[in-house]
């Protein structure tokens, strides 16, 4: 980005103070999660868990049971993370234009200003169209249904509804079929099988998943029949043994962070990597 237009935006209280890490792991109930910084309009900043919903007044909420409430021994502090106040768990904006009034607080150690209105992304590898196409499908059944519903309609292995467009099998291109988001290797086929074959198979929803962290046995025990079948019919394997994909160990860590698919492909990945055809009218 320009840095000319970065002095502009600051002066013109377009832009936000943002940690140099967009993602960070955090504690909560005892197991790593991933929470994401996001900045929001009425005035409030901060690392948001993956699966919460920000409720305004720098309020989170994690959920209707007021279990997923609590804070155990030892889980991050969100509130002192942030630097919150009162009962919030987000801080005020470093930006006066959206904080409202409220006092400048110092920014953090480590901290860099970043405008929320810098260029998408573009991948240097970019999925291809039928991957998109698939893409779009999955999060519009994750908007409809929630995470686990989609990926157990939409997994290639087991789905009711399978989405073949995101079948690593379909793209023979050297790297296993795996999208690549902010250049790391994911493996949205295995993500769908771990989210969607714990519930189709262990009936364990997304709140069940949060609690009971056992994505890294449901892959291994899955990744071993995988196998089994694959020698039993004499098909090629590139990556036989477990973890041995990077993609796949993308996939068992978001599937353990309880990332959803649209915390991923975000609209703005999206905008930048699969943007929508034209349709040739003027």
């Amino acid at each position: 980005m320009d840095a000319a237009y970065a002095i502009i935006a600051l002066d013109n209280d377009s832009a936000v103070r943002a940690p140099a890490n967009e993602y960070i792991t955090i504690i909560r109930h005892g197991k790593s999660q991933l929470a994401r910084w996001q900045a929001f309009a009425d005035g409030y900043q901060g690392y948001v868990p993956i699966g919460a919903k920000y409720m305004g007044d720098g309020q989170v909420r994690y959920g209707g049971s007021p279990s997923l409430h609590k804070r155990f021994p030892g889980d991050t502090d969100l509130a002192l993370l942030n630097g919150a106040d009162g009962d919030a768990e987000l801080g005020p904006s470093m930006s006066f234009g959206l904080q409202q009034g409220r006092p400048t607080p110092k920014a953090p150690k480590g901290t860099v200003w970043v405008t929320l209105v810098s260029e998408p992304e573009g991948e240097r590898i970019r999925p291809t169209e039928d991957q998109c196409a698939g893409l779009r499908k999955l999060l519009e059944r994750e908007s409809k249904y929630g995470s686990v519903q989609a990926a157990e309609m939409s997994s290639v292995t087991f789905g009711s509804s399978p989405l073949k467009e995101l079948d690593n099998r379909r793209h023979d291109d050297g790297r296993n079929g795996n999208l690549f988001v902010k250049g790391q290797e994911t493996d949205i086929d295995w993500w769908m099988d771990i989210r969607g074959g714990m519930y189709k198979y262990l009936q364990m929803d997304e709140i069940d998943q949060a609690a009971i962290p056992i994505q890294p046995l449901f892959y291994r025990a899955a990744k071993k029949y995988w196998v089994w079948i694959q020698n039993s019919i004499g098909a090629k394997m590139t990556y036989p043994g477990p973890y041995q994909d990077p993609g796949e160990t993308e996939a068992v860590r978001l599937s353990m962070a309880g990332a959803k698919f649209a915390d991923v492909f975000t609209e703005r990945w999206m905008k930048a990597n699969c943007p929508p055809k034209s349709s040739g009218k003027k």
